[in-house]
């Protein structure tokens, strides 16, 4: 799933940092990849956990952040 795109290397690890304090448990338990993007709009750093047993697994966490009003959702593989 993806939690947050940022402009920098350092912004992505920040954002990890504070998902995982905003987020606790939810997140902290995964580790993060950091995915660059070249997009129309300029390079961008994904902020990713994954992968999960099933797209249905990946669904719930998300829910669940999004209760906690933080951005997610499903990639694919």
């Amino acid at each position: 799933i993806q939690l947050a795109a940022v402009r920098g290397q350092e912004d992505a690890r920040r954002a990890w940092a504070g998902l995982v304090e905003r987020l606790g448990p939810l997140v902290a338990d995964h580790q993060p990849v950091y995915e660059r993007a070249e997009t129309v709009n300029g390079i961008f750093y994904r902020v990713q956990i994954g992968p999960f047993a099933s797209e249905q697994s990946a669904d719930r966490l998300c829910v669940e952040v999004q209760r906690r009003n933080a951005s997610c959702f499903v990639v694919a593989p």
